[in-house]
């Protein structure tokens, strides 16, 4: 599961002009998404996608999918799925960002 890795993360850059935003795609039930935030300290929006409107408007047909979206709201990058350590990659993507004065 990604989401206690992105709340690392978002500890590691939380100085930087970055924000990090969650889509919640399979619970309409917005009990269990706070629950999921409370769970895991996440400390940045969570949003619940109920009509599947944000899913189809980022073309998102699996679940995790970690989308980097620069200041005109333009997909950089678009990662399907999460595996152990794809957290210092989203690091080191969002710092390039940063760099550039896109993110």
């Amino acid at each position: 599961m990604e989401f206690p890795h992105l709340a690392e993360l978002s500890e590691k850059i939380s100085d930087a002009d970055f924000a990090l935003l969650a889509v919640n795609t399979r619970e309409s039930q917005k009990n269990l998404v706070r629950e999921m935030v409370s769970e895991h300290g996440a400390d940045w929006p969570v949003l619940t996608d109920v009509d599947g409107s944000v899913s189809r408007l980022f073309g998102i047909r699996a679940v995790p999918t970690t989308l980097f979206i620069d200041r005109d709201g333009r997909i950089i990058f678009k990662v399907i799925g999460f595996r152990e350590g794809q957290e210092e990659d989203f690091e080191l993507m969002i710092n390039a960002l940063l760099e550039r004065g896109g993110a």
